[in-house]
This record gives structure tokens, sequence and C-alpha cells, in this order.
């Protein structure tokens, strides 16, 4: 367990969530504007904003994949990998009433996106 940051992991998790949070609020004017709240629920569940939803989450992790390598250096694909394990799990527990396209491939790219981060962060310190 060497080498392992967990400030950096930490630091990468929050910033997943916080890209995560502001650009679900985002969709909500793009996609559901004007609408109940059950009606915005029905429209999340729609192909459109859940292909949105994965490109951005996609995207929130690199961004934390990046973080946590740049943090911990020493190991950078090692943090990057933990970050993504990290995000799989939270997947995992929040994928219920998804549906099972979603869930597939956002199980399948979580880490490679995390490592992707990873790579960035050591071509940046090179």
């Amino acid at each position: 367990m060497s080498n392992i940051s967990i400030k950096g992991i930490i630091l990468g998790v929050i910033a997943i969530l916080v890209i995560d949070i502001i650009s679900g609020i985002a969709m909500i004017p793009i996609f559901a504007s004007n609408m109940s709240e059950e009606s915005i629920e029905k429209i999340f569940l729609e192909t459109g904003p859940l292909i949105y939803s994965l490109i951005l989450g996609t995207l929130s992790t690199v961004i934390g994949g990046f973080i946590a390598a740049n943090i911990g250096r020493q190991a950078a694909y090692k943090n990057a990998a933990i970050l993504g394990v990290i995000g799989l799990f939270f997947g995992v527990l929040m994928s219920e009433g998804l549906p099972l396209w979603f869930n597939i491939i956002g199980f399948v790219t979580v880490i490679p996106a995390s490592l992707i981060g990873g790579y960035f962060a050591i071509r940046k310190n090179a």
C-alpha cells in the first residue's frame, strides 16, 4: 500500500462529485424546463439525458483520475486505479432503476476513464 495518496484519492472523489452535481443541475434546463418533479424524474431515464450523463460522468472520472494521479505522483496509475475502483463501487450502489445498457457502459468505462486521467497527469509531470 505504499505510495497511495489518500489525499489525492479523496480530492479526486470530491472533484467527481462536484462536477457530477453541477452537470446534473445543468441538465435540468436542457432537458426538463418547466416540468413537474415527477416528469423530470421520468425524462432523465430517457436515452438522450442518459447518454449526456454518461459522457459527463466519464469526463468527471477522467478529471478525478488526473487529480488522484497528479497528487500521488510516485504511483500515479495506482492512485488513479483506486479512484476508479471506488467509482465502480459507488456506481454499483446507485445503479438500481437505471437501464441495463447504461449500467454496463458505466461499469466498463469507469476504471479506464480514471486511468486515462492518470495518463494525462503523468504526461503533464513528465
